[in-house]
């Protein structure tokens, strides 16, 4: 379990950065986590930071007395492109593909494609990543929009034991 996660959302037109931070609590070898994203990460989109600069950021993104006046907003059209078409490569039997894998930092990642939540549900529950039933229908919607999912847990080879303290992951995809 975890007391606290922490997300970093940044956009540059059409690229997105998100950076995850979980302070794990217990065993490593139990940390798992599963986010969905919209396209195969290549394993340069898949960094670790020193956790140093997601303190940093925090710090600045403290909350802060400001002040705002109306004309200090503007609607805009903000171009913002719409969502990229679902593939049509996936299996007919709903089982799950494995569409990459490797190992960043502390993290073994591998990215999941399936056209069945159950499938998906049952894949990631034998391999580790202890997802509970009720998330079921999210994976679905997922899915059924042209997700893909990147699923991460330490590796046993990463040499982190209790105590430590797990790197920010970070990766980008186009959206």
């Amino acid at each position: 379990f975890n007391e606290y996660s922490q997300v970093a959302i940044v956009r540059d037109g059409t690229t997105t950065h998100l950076t995850v931070v979980n302070d794990v609590q217990g065993e490593f070898e139990d940390f798992a986590l599963v986010i969905p994203v919209p396209e195969v990460l290549a394993e340069d989109d898949i960094h670790v930071l020193e956790p140093e600069l997601f303190d940093r950021l925090d710090a600045y993104s403290q909350p802060r007395l400001v002040t705002y006046e109306c004309s200090d907003f503007e609607i805009q059209d903000t171009g913002w492109p719409t969502a990229p078409s679902a593939g049509t490569d996936e299996s007919e039997d709903g089982g799950v593909e494995i569409e990459a894998e490797y190992i960043v930092g502390e993290y073994q990642i591998v990215v999941l494609s399936s056209s069945e939540s159950a499938a998906l549900f049952t894949w990631l529950n034998d391999n580790g990543y202890q997802i509970p039933a009720q998330s079921q229908d999210l994976l679905q919607e997922y899915i059924d929009s042209g997700s893909y999912f990147l699923a991460a847990k330490v590796s046993s080879d990463a040499g982190v034991v209790s105590g430590d303290v797990l790197s920010p992951l970070q990766f980008r995809y186009e959206s």
